[in-house]
């Protein structure tokens, strides 16, 4: 399970509005240009704020780490990189199938990864990922990678 450390930013009901600091790299390298950060940046992923159900009885104010399984970012992350490549390859197979010169060829093929890209940013704000309320936060961890 990732974990990550977020902050109660409102509570109403059995729910609560959390904050997560946003992330635009995997922070492994520190590089701010590779093509995650590069990818983040272009499409302005800075969505980090989840309403998640009050289990732990968290109030407002309160720092938690939430959770999220491995394999649900794995799948997200092919989703993210094969779909546009799919779009592209789609795309380029159709215009040498209409025998269209290569300079057209290379235009399908950009059209067909922007539209990869942009189904890509569809399916993710039309998507959400089960994130999971682990525990509340008394260290201040900001992420930790573990496997349970």
């Amino acid at each position: 399970m990732l974990e990550q450390q977020a902050t109660v930013v409102k509570v109403e009901n059995n729910k609560i509005l959390v904050e997560a600091q946003t992330r635009s790299q995997c922070s492994q390298c520190g590089q701010h240009s590779c093509t995650t950060s590069v990818i983040a940046k272009w499409f302005n992923f800075h969505s980090n704020r989840f309403y998640l159900d009050n289990t732990l009885d968290a109030k407002l104010g309160d720092t938690v780490i939430i959770g999220l399984n491995e394999d649900t970012l794995v799948k997200a992350s092919l989703s993210a990189y094969l779909l546009p490549l799919m779009a592209m390859l789609a795309c380029a197979i159709t215009a040498a199938l209409l025998d269209l010169n290569q300079g057209l060829q290379a235009v399908f093929a950009l059209v067909g990864l922007m539209i990869g890209f942009w189904l890509v940013k569809q399916s993710r704000l039309n998507r959400s990922y089960p994130l999971h309320l682990l525990r509340l936060n008394h260290e201040n961890i900001p992420w930790t990678n573990k496997t349970y």
